[in-house]
């Protein structure tokens, strides 16, 4: 037998905002990507550890949903970089099926330590391919 009620149950994947900020790692001399070995990068104040031992030119790090400002320490062997980003939140509810919904808007850097941090875009999407470069 077919179950043809199936088709109708939604992908909640594709409903739910994303909640990663897309951020490339650039040279910068000349301005191209260049991969960054971390220890590990954090958020502050969580047990959240995004990324350990890893080296990537483009890194996509969760935003805090519960409230309007996430701060993530990158730990590297020669010290640790910050950077503090503030947002608006918008919940809306997606669908009973797959529950509320966090869009995240107007990011903004609050500081940073980096040489350099450049905010790209100021919204979060799937279709985008970063929101900020830092320059390293």
């Amino acid at each position: 037998m077919l179950c043809v009620a199936c088709n109708n149950i939604p992908d909640c994947r594709n409903e739910i905002e994303p909640n990663a900020v897309k951020i490339s790692f650039l040279d910068k001399e000349d301005g191209s990507l260049v991969p960054i070995k971390f220890d590990s990068i954090r958020a502050l104040n969580t047990d959240s550890i995004f990324y350990q031992d890893t080296t990537l030119s483009k890194y996509e790090l969760n935003l805090d949903p519960s409230l309007n400002r996430t701060s993530f320490l990158f730990y590297l062997s020669q010290g640790v970089d910050t950077l503090d980003l503030g947002y608006l939140r918008n919940v809306a509810v997606v669908s009973e099926e797959c529950g509320p919904s966090i869009a995240f808007s107007s990011i903004a850097i609050n500081k940073h330590s980096f040489d350099s941090v450049a905010l790209k875009n100021d919204f979060l999407d799937r279709s985008l391919s970063e929101n900020l470069e830092i320059y390293y």
